[in-house]
């Protein structure tokens, strides 16, 4: 599944999630919290 603000990475059974918004800072908002909850 493709994302806007995230990276979702799966190695070894291990998922890693990885905030991708530079212009931003890297903050949280609404979109990005929504796509962290899609991604569990």
């Amino acid at each position: 599944m493709e994302f806007e603000n995230i990276l979702l990475e799966t190695k070894e059974n291990i998922s890693f999630i990885t905030i991708n918004r530079p212009k931003q800072l890297n903050a949280l908002n609404i979109k990005t919290i929504q796509e962290l909850l899609t991604s569990c």
